[in-house]
């Protein structure tokens, strides 16, 4: 790593942190359930990114709708086996519209990374991956959801971090 790509980690990183929201001035009046959720969504950034390294290994080999078929087959054992039937069931048409929306995207999101991932390093196919956190919040806005403005400036930061990193890359793809 050089001194760029270093600092477009330290600007990523500190762009997750404003998004996460951590409250440093009283630590005793955050909530168990905000701790646990930063945790699982730390687990689920290394997990993902390690999921792109193993499919850029496959991409060669298979076809990438045959990774996403197992990535859906073991999520719904996942949640056969956690959920059960303590889920709850969705009455209303709002929510059976925005889940199966929901359902779609990540369908869809799947299928485009692992299909990129047959033209592109894996590193390449992780700096795009973190274009999702201002995405998240400018289809959130359509939603009707109001971002807090550090979560704004911590979005730009990873947009700036990502384009060093992505710009770094491209550079060295080049030679």
């Amino acid at each position: 790593m050089n001194r760029r790509e270093v600092f477009a980690c330290v600007l990523c990183f500190l762009g997750i942190v404003l998004v996460a929201n951590p409250t440093i001035t009283s630590p005793t009046e955050i909530p168990h359930s905000y701790v646990v959720g930063v945790i699982f969504g730390l687990c689920g950034a290394f997990l993902t990114a390690s999921e792109i390294v193993c499919v850029r290994v496959l991409a060669g080999r298979i076809h990438f709708i045959a990774n996403v078929l197992a990535m859906g087959i073991g999520t719904l054992v996942a949640g056969i086996i956690e959920g059960g039937s303590s889920v709850p069931i969705m009455d209303k048409p709002r929510d059976i519209a925005v889940a199966a929306l929901a359902c779609s995207f990540g369908f869809l999101g799947q299928c485009m990374l692992n299909a990129a991932l047959k033209f592109c390093r894996a590193s390449t196919g992780t700096i795009l991956r973190n274009i999702d956190v201002p995405f998240g919040y400018c289809l959130g806005l359509l939603l009707g959801e109001v971002p807090r403005v550090l979560a704004m400036i911590g979005s730009t930061l990873v947009v700036l971090g990502t384009a060093i990193v992505g710009s770094n890359a491209a550079r060295k793809e080049e030679t």
